[in-house]
């Protein structure tokens, strides 16, 4: 007479693999496309974050009279945050507590590459690339802010979501 059997048949543990190695097949793919549609979405709320202060900065500068010739010495308040101008929209400054990207939002909790001097000669139509840190290519996975370049024009934001 023989005792219970314990443990798996060598048959049965190569099925429960196979199965695993199936639904891991299908699952990698799924959750790092998952990834990637996270990083694109962080990518337009930050272009659209930075839309809405570049309106704000704006308004509040004809609201305060501020002339749109300047072009660098004026500045406004938007949510206890100084934002210098230019042409009454923000400079591009890659400053984190401070400027257009303080004003956005919290930036620095999350994974983000700015590229941009934090100076900028006065005259110079200055350019702001906010990059996804974790973005299997941080340049094409950005969003790219361009100071207004002379009164009359608004400043330009893109999202870039080709390397997301």
């Amino acid at each position: 007479m023989r005792g219970a059997q314990a443990g798996l048949t060598l048959v049965e543990a190569v099925t429960g693999l196979l199965i695993l190695g199936v639904l891991a097949a299908v699952a990698v793919p799924r959750y790092a496309d998952v990834q990637a549609k996270a990083r694109e979405v962080r990518v337009k709320g930050l272009a659209q974050s930075l839309r809405v202060v570049a309106v704000a900065a704006r308004s509040q500068a004809e609201a305060q009279g501020i002339s749109c010739a300047a072009d660098g010495d004026a500045q406004v308040r938007i949510d206890e945050v100084m934002v210098p101008l230019r042409h009454c929209y923000p400079q591009a400054q890659a400053d984190l507590h401070g400027g257009l990207l303080a004003a956005s939002g919290p930036l620095a909790g999350e994974a983000w590459l700015v590229r941009r001097p934090a100076t900028v000669p006065v005259g110079t139509v200055g350019e702001l690339l906010v990059q996804a840190a974790d973005a299997p290519d941080p340049a094409r996975c950005a969003v790219r802010y361009v100071e207004a370049p002379q009164a009359g024009e608004p400043a330009e934001v893109s999202p870039l979501l080709g390397g997301c």
